[in-house]
């Protein structure tokens, strides 16, 4: 029977029959794509499953999925159990690691070997988050080395993202520096525009903790103006927060704050639990100078938060910036940072660079010679591994606690090294002939435009702007999408 025909026995069939299709929709095309699909069968169950956590619909994913977990056709169980295992990632209702550990082996035994290192980079991806780092750069590179011998460059530099960000994690700013770096060459040598962007905020971030607040904001408008027509919300939503991070980094605590706030209304509802406990813990890092007791509640929602899906580092992050604020507002901190005493989480630098800012906060007035010797090792890994915006908080504490003068901090970080407090700002061009628009400082605009970037010195004496990247030719990678969607895999 032809499309039309079947399409005339629904239209004229009774009142109980189904609501007609669509002339220019054919079923094939609506099964293949997840949309029309039986949930009673396991291989449309999970292409609609599929769509469902590409829209970041993760428990009516799982609910799908959860009876057709043992199907005997063993590829497309593996298929059904990875999945399942990214629902529990991104929203929580599963153990990750047991269900990737599961997946990754099943993968080994079948003989696939893409679907194996995509495993092993979940997998590395969440020991990441969970602080278990040199599990996690173990992971990594047994999933590039895979991705290489299957040439697939593009999974393969997205892995090196993820081993930037480990070194990020850990402390060592230039190494991440020079990880994301070459991630971005090849994604522009291989013309992946989407896989650029996101690259182009992860090393928008880095710059920023380097003190280059110029380049970051190249960066980061190259990437908005891309992601602004992407047809994924969580790009987009990738991007706003991108621009708040590298606010709160170079130290615009207010403007990052407004726009966290803003951000926070579009993702309460959101199922992807690790970037609500991320807006959160950063709406909290903002507020810690401008409203302690508010900064003190967002803190505790995204501990809480990134506890229920067992991400121990962002956990720990959070409770060292709950121990200062919670000293800020007369609450005994002791007992948040004795729980964290000795464990192995904290030993590296970043952490214990972090932890050694509260502890001097706390115990300045009783150890002042202590708090100063562990603020001073802390300066130094900072500038070490070329971490400024460390630095700079380093330096802000010493002067808060009287632990060093304003000579001393003067003298070890000159008023000519690069700026720690510029403002990125980006608007929607202007039409012409017409007034300007005021700047948007935290929503991406609808329409790509020829706006630049603001960024003032620490002592605002001077002001330039700072205008799209045009030194190279505009290439394919550069451009905005044709197609609207995104791929899990």
């Amino acid at each position: 029977m032809s499309i039309s025909a079947l399409i005339k026995g629904f239209q004229g069939a009774g009142n109980d029959a189904a609501p007609p299709l669509s002339a220019g929709l054919p079923p094939e095309l609506l099964l293949k794509e997840g949309i029309l699909s039986d949930p009673e069968k396991p291989d449309q169950a999970y292409r609609r499953a599929r769509g469902l956590a590409q829209h970041g619909r993760y428990k009516a994913a799982r609910d799908l999925l959860c009876p057709h977990s043992r199907v005997e056709d063993p590829a497309l169980r593996l298929k059904i159990n990875e999945l399942l295992a990214r629902c529990a990632m991104r929203g929580g209702g599963g153990d990750w690691e047991e269900l990737l550990t599961a997946t990754g082996a099943g993968y080994d035994a079948a003989g696939d070997k893409l679907g194996a290192a995509r495993a092993r980079r979940d997998l590395g991806e969440m020991f990441l988050d969970a602080g278990r780092i040199e599990e996690a750069e173990v992971l990594f590179k047994a999933a590039t080395e895979a991705f290489v011998a299957q040439a697939d460059q593009v999974r393969a530099a997205k892995v090196e993202c993820l081993r930037a960000r480990a070194r990020l994690r850990a402390g060592y700013v230039r190494r991440a520096l020079d990880r994301i770096t070459a991630a971005v060459f090849t994604f522009t040598e291989l013309g992946d525009g989407r896989a650029l962007a996101l690259a182009r905020l992860e090393r928008a971030c880095i710059l920023a903790r380097s003190g280059d607040g110029i380049a970051a904001a190249r960066d980061l408008l190259a990437a908005e103006r891309y992601l602004s027509s992407s047809g994924s919300a969580f790009d987009r939503l990738r991007a706003r927060l991108a621009r708040a991070e590298c606010l709160l980094i170079l130290g615009d605590h207010e403007r990052a704050a407004h726009g966290l706030k803003r951000i926070l209304v579009d993702v309460v509802d959101l199922e992807e639990i690790p970037i609500r406990a991320y807006v959160h813990t950063l709406l909290g890092q903002a507020l810690m100078e401008l409203d302690p007791s508010a900064a003190r509640q967002a803190l505790m929602r995204g501990r809480h938060l990134y506890a229920s899906v067992k991400l121990d580092y962002q956990v720990v992050v959070a409770d060292l910036a709950l121990a200062r604020v919670e000293h800020r507002v007369g609450l005994d901190a002791r007992g948040r940072l004795k729980q964290l005493v000795g464990r192995p989480i904290v030993n590296w630098p970043c952490l214990a660079s972090m932890m050694s800012l509260a502890r001097a906060e706390l115990f300045a007035e009783r150890n002042p010679d202590q708090a100063r010797l562990a603020l001073f090792k802390a300066r130094s890994f900072a500038a070490d591994s070329g971490d400024r915006a460390l630095l700079a908080e380093v330096d802000r504490v010493l002067l808060m606690t009287g632990l060093a003068t304003a000579d001393e901090v003067q003298r070890l970080t000159p008023a000519a090294a690069l700026s720690t407090h510029p403002m990125v700002q980006a608007g929607i061009g202007a039409v012409p002939g017409a007034a300007r628009p005021r700047p948007e400082p935290f929503a991406i605009s609808d329409v790509s435009s020829d706006h630049g970037v603001v960024v003032r010195t620490r002592l605002d004496k001077v002001a330039r702007r700072i205008n799209p990247d045009t030194s190279a030719p505009m290439i394919p990678a550069l451009r905005s999408p044709k197609v609207a969607g995104v791929r899990i895999a």
